[in-house]
């Protein structure tokens, strides 16, 4: 057995800017459950939870460089909650196909997005 090393959160996130997918895999890990459990919650859905997860993964590596020391957790959070309200305005300016009214985006979010 080797030396175990937990890296913190910032320091992942650096080695992620820098294009370390190991970085990446170890931060997923410790976040995923977290990420998938709110945008499930946000979305109401199960696969358009996953769904808004796969973007909120791909916008983690985009704008790792970005992170300015604020906690990991909040800022990943943050990315999902707008990940998720994108989505909703997409669908409520989109011909909606989903049949979703704009009571149950009200409801999902808690504010109005009229």
């Amino acid at each position: 057995m080797g030396m175990f090393f937990t890296a913190t959160d910032g320091e992942l996130l650096e080695r992620i800017a820098q294009g370390d997918s190991t970085a990446f895999q170890d931060f997923y890990k410790r976040y995923q459950k977290s990420v998938l459990g709110y945008a499930i919650r946000l979305m109401g859905d199960r696969m358009r939870g996953e769904d808004i997860t796969q973007e909120v993964w791909l916008k983690v590596v985009r704008f790792a460089h970005q992170f300015s020391g604020e906690k990991a957790k909040s800022w990943v959070m943050q990315i999902v909650r707008t990940t998720a309200l994108n989505e909703f305005r997409k669908k409520d300016f989109a011909l909606d196909d989903s049949g979703e009214s704009a009571e149950q985006v009200e409801d999902v979010h808690h504010e109005s997005i009229e």
